[in-house]
């Protein structure tokens, strides 16, 4: 047994893996080729990136082009607070003065920045030896980050480490329109693996942008988006060099590992992809085999491939990520994750978190998978599908769901602490979504039906109620639930002297969805009627000398989140009005 990916000139014989162009199979007995599951393979073409014509590729234009027209016009005019503070910081020290870490010295302008960003290892690591401070985050978002303000030095703009709007923000939007481009086309190109059809593959990229969470991450200045783009093209080049033979199956697997290697720069656990890899290629030629002396021998067979493809490169960004680790952390095991608060005291990193997480990813709307990413509803009915056509490709995305849950779920923080929807799980949704092209390729494929146009109909109305509540979260500020919610504890404080919110409002702040929540907010601000969970802030409070109800109050208080967060609406603009009282 071997794997014949060594030349362009491929042997096929009995036993060994056979790299087609429609996916891989293997010769059986007869020298016929077989699919996964035993029977003859349909070719299934893959999408080629060389230009054949400019009328070839004018439709993709134009949708890339909307594309970056529709982000360019809702581009945000405030800047993402937390982590993506700390990563700005670094990338203009970076550029300003060629240092990846910040000194001492500069120390007031990180606390200019936000005073958060001095707490111990919070959000940037103090290195005793070095004097100085680098961010938890990979060099590579670093160096992303540090795009835009190359940029804006180079065209003699002023940039200070405090700024969070105007041209800094401007800046860094432009950078989210790239990559918001470039992930969709990659996604085509990953959709166009499993469907005939552009129009239903730029259908899936429009739904994965507009109807899910994603959209928010398109606008904000964090690196989900970066890491969704370089996950799509290591499981673009993942798919290919499965689905190609001789020396191209060798190429793809070249530029997947290019893509991973970049990927773990930006967190460190998704290394285990490199093991997601090996375990796709071995799918691939022998199935789901478990048996020792199966695996053994597929590996002795394929020892030079998995070598050279798989384990050096492995070796090689490991290297890498534990030397950067020592430069900047002063020790090569300290990883810059899961770092606790000062104030919790609870493990930070254990087991015990694990139910509490996978019933916050599967149930509380806030936080479920399904909800925020609806298209994985779509995607149950073509599992069945998946499993039997592409299995290999189906295991790997399997295992680094799973893998990803196993990693962030024993973390205190699997939430991800401030945010909106499963961010830790954005990069790999996508992808796994798209058994859901197979079933809507079956769906389509029937006699027009009462079934067909009830699936169609419920598909688009799941979809349209998604975007709806994608519109009413991107129309305020990046955190404004949790400005409303600290608001509310605050108010509670003043009133009885305690942060805990009562039962209704617990219910409301931790299980509402968030579109509602600023559907509701928005609907009160604009026509100054107050909502069913503000009755319980009855009473009057004193603010700035006047006497205002509680409900007031609470407006007043939020009227810097009411901004619309949009850079081409007017500043000036405020969504408020006193709400009426009974």
């Amino acid at each position: 047994m071997g794997v014949s990916c060594g030349n362009g000139k491929t042997q096929h014989q009995v036993g060994k893996l056979q790299w087609n162009g429609g996916q891989v199979s293997a010769m059986n007995q007869d020298g016929n080729a077989e699919g996964l599951d035993g029977r003859e393979s349909p070719p299934v073409p893959a999408p080629e990136w060389r230009l054949r014509g400019l009328g070839r590729f004018a439709p993709a234009a134009m949708v890339v082009l909307g594309i970056a027209v529709f982000n360019f016009w809702t581009m945000p005019r405030l800047f993402y607070r937390g982590d993506t503070l700390a990563i700005k910081a670094v990338a203009i020290n970076l550029v300003r003065y060629g240092e990846l870490g910040i000194p001492e010295s500069r120390k007031q302008s990180i606390l200019g920045l936000h005073p958060s960003l001095y707490e111990h290892d919070q959000y940037l690591v103090f290195n005793p030896a070095r004097q100085r401070y680098y961010s938890r985050w990979g060099v590579v978002a670093t160096l992303a980050s540090a795009v835009p303000v190359a940029v804006q030095v180079a065209l003699g703009e002023p940039q200070e480490l405090s700024e969070q709007r105007g041209a800094v923000v401007f800046y860094h939007n432009l950078l989210n329109i790239g990559l918001s481009c470039l992930l969709a086309i990659l996604l085509q190109q990953i959709a166009l693996l499993y469907t005939r059809s552009r129009f239903r593959a730029w259908l899936f990229v429009l739904s994965c942008f507009y109807a899910t969470f994603t959209w928010y991450y398109l606008r904000a200045q964090s690196y989900e988006l970066l890491q969704s783009v370089l996950f799509a093209g290591y499981y673009y080049y993942l798919v290919r060099c499965l689905r190609a033979e001789g020396t191209r199956a060798r190429e793809c697997l070249v530029n997947s590992n290019v893509c991973l290697f970049l990927l773990v720069l930006t967190k460190i656990y998704f290394c285990f992809l490199f093991g997601v890899s090996l375990v796709a290629l071995y799918v691939a030629k022998d199935g789901l085999s478990v048996r020792p002396g199966v695996i053994c021998g597929w590996l002795v067979a394929n020892r030079r491939t998995v070598l050279r493809c798989v384990v050096l490169p492995g070796v090689a960004t490991m290297a890498v990520v534990l030397a950067l680790n020592g430069y900047q952390y002063g020790s090569v095991f300290k990883l810059g994750l899961g770092v606790p608060l000062p104030h919790r005291t609870e493990a930070p990193f254990s087991p015990i978190h694990y139910p509490a997480a996978l019933w916050a990813y599967t149930v509380n709307p806030q936080w479920s998978l399904f909800f925020n990413f609806p298209l994985l509803l779509f995607a149950i009915p073509g599992v069945k599908r998946a499993w039997r056509g592409y299995r290999a490709e189906w295991v790997a995305l399997l295992m680094v769901l799973l893998g990803v849950f196993a990693i962030v779920g024993a973390f205190k923080s699997y939430l991800g602490e401030w945010c909106y929807g499963p961010r830790l799980f954005l990069f790999v949704l996508p992808c796994l979504c798209f058994p859901a092209l197979l079933w809507l390729d079956s769906v389509l494929s029937r006699r027009r039906s009462a079934t067909t146009v009830g699936c169609l109909v419920g598909v688009s109305a799941v979809l349209l109620l998604s975007c709806w509540l994608q519109v009413n979260v991107n129309a305020l500020a990046f955190f404004a639930k949790y400005e409303e919610l600290d608001t509310f504890c605050t108010l509670q404080e003043k009133r009885h002297g305690t942060r805990e919110l009562s039962p209704q409002m617990q219910r409301y702040f931790g299980w509402r969805p968030c579109g509602l929540i600023a559907a509701d907010h928005l609907r009160a601000v604009r026509t100054g009627r107050t909502f069913p969970v503000l009755d319980a802030l009855q009473g009057m409070a004193e603010v700035d000398g006047r006497l205002l109800s509680l409900q007031e109050a609470y407006f007043l208080a939020l009227r810097s989140e009411l901004l619309p967060n949009y850079r081409f609406t007017s500043a000036t603009t405020v969504f408020y009005r006193p709400p009426r009282t009974p």
